[in-house]
């Protein structure tokens, strides 16, 4: 009856033993997060109180992180908005970005701050004018004169319209 008691004592050392082994084999995924705000910079690293500037600052970072765990991305990374409006002029790719299994990449609002993702280009309201050009007056109908406005748009900062 020793005997069985005593063998029953190892196996179950020994079972506790794998499971504290097993353990500590399983690599934690981690979560990083990166923070950008109209108030940050792009020479700040991207905590809460020191944000990035823009998308592709966060971009990068996550570039730095992917070098420096030997090209593969081992933890789960969050992009997070702070509240504002955000123009955005080029497209962001994340290429060759090869994660582990169960790791991603979030991109998102800050607690459920209004954040809003713009293609475009905000474009100064009070820089409208009223048409006075008289060959211009005369191409619109009657009804229309002195009631389109024009901007000038390479003022503004736009080249690209599109076409």
């Amino acid at each position: 009856m020793l005997m069985k008691k005593l063998l029953l004592f190892l196996i179950m050392l020994h079972l506790s033993l794998l499971c504290e082994i097993a353990k500590s084999n399983i690599e934690e995924i981690k979560t990083i997060t990166f923070y950008i705000s109209k108030e940050g910079s792009d020479k700040n690293n991207g905590s809460i109180d020191h944000p990035f500037a823009s998308l592709e600052r966060a971009e990068r970072a996550i570039e730095v992180l992917i070098k420096k765990s030997g090209g593969k991305l081992r933890d789960n990374v969050e992009v997070l908005f702070r509240k504002g409006l955000y123009c955005i002029f080029q497209g962001t790719t994340f290429t060759g970005i090869e994660p582990a299994n169960g790791v991603s990449i979030t991109i998102g609002a800050y607690k459920n701050e209004l954040v809003i993702l713009s293609g475009g280009k905000r474009i100064d309201g009070k820089n409208f004018r009223i048409i006075k050009d008289k060959s211009l007056l005369e191409r619109l109908p009657p009804e229309a004169r002195g009631k389109v406005w024009v901007i000038d748009l390479k003022k503004e900062g736009v080249f690209d319209y599109g076409i």
